[in-house]
C-alpha cells in the first residue's frame, strides 16, 4: 500500500486563521494515520457478514423494551413540555415549514424541467428552511442560528461534490 504523505510545512508567523488551518490539518493527518493503521490491523468486514451475525445473535428483549420506554418517555416529555413555547404550536410550526418547502420544491421541479429530483444539498437546504421557520417563532434561540450555519456548510460540501465544484 502506498504511504500517505502530507505537506509538512511548519506554521511560522502566520495569521490566526492560517494557524487554525494548520492545527486542523495536523489533527486530520493524525486521524488518517490512525485509520490507516486500524485498516491494516483489522480488515473491514462486509455488510452482509455483519447482518448475518446480527440476525443469528440472541435478542435481549428486555433491553430493547427498556430502550423503547426511555425513548417514548423522553419524547412524551418533549412533545407535551415546553416545545410549544420553543417552536410554537406544531400545526403552525409545520405549516410554516411546509410553505417554505413547497416553494423550494417548486423551484426544483422548474429547474429539473418538471421532475422532482432531490440531491443531498437539497436536504441541507430543506433543513435550513425548517430552522428558518422556527427562527420566525424564536429568533433569540441560538441553536437555530448554529444549525442553519451547520446545514449551510454541509450543503455547500454536498453541492460541491455533486457539481464538481462551486462557482
Amino acid at each position: 500500500m502506498a504511504e500517505t504523505t502530507f505537506d509538512q510545512a511548519e506554521p511560522g508567523d502566520e495569521d490566526p486563521d492560517a494557524k487554525r488551518q494548520h492545527l486542523a490539518e495536523e489533527a486530520l493527518r493524525a486521524r488518517l494515520e490512525a485509520l490507516l493503521e486500524m485498516r491494516q490491523a483489522q480488515p473491514l468486514r462486509s455488510a452482509e457478514a455483519d447482518a448475518d451475525q446480527r440476525a443469528n445473535a440472541p435478542v435481549d428483549v428486555d433491553r430493547h423494551k427498556e430502550t423503547r420506554r426511555r425513548i417514548l418517555k423522553t419524547a412524551d416529555k418533549y412533545v407535551n413540555g415546553d416545545r410549544n413555547i420553543q417552536y410554537g404550536d406544531p400545526v403552525a410550526d409545520f405549516g410554516r415549514t411546509a410553505n417554505y418547502w413547497q416553494v423550494y420544491l417548486h423551484g426544483i421541479v422548474e429547474r429539473e424541467q418538471g421532475t422532482l429530483v432531490l440531491r443531498p444539498h437539497d436536504v441541507a437546504v430543506m433543513q435550513m428552511l425548517l430552522k428558518i421557520s422556527r427562527l420566525g417563532w424564536t429568533p433569540a434561540k441560538e441553536d437555530h442560528w448554529i444549525d442553519v450555519s451547520g446545514y449551510a456548510a454541509c450543503g455547500a460540501d454536498c453541492a460541491e461534490t455533486t457539481y464538481e465544484g462551486l462557482v
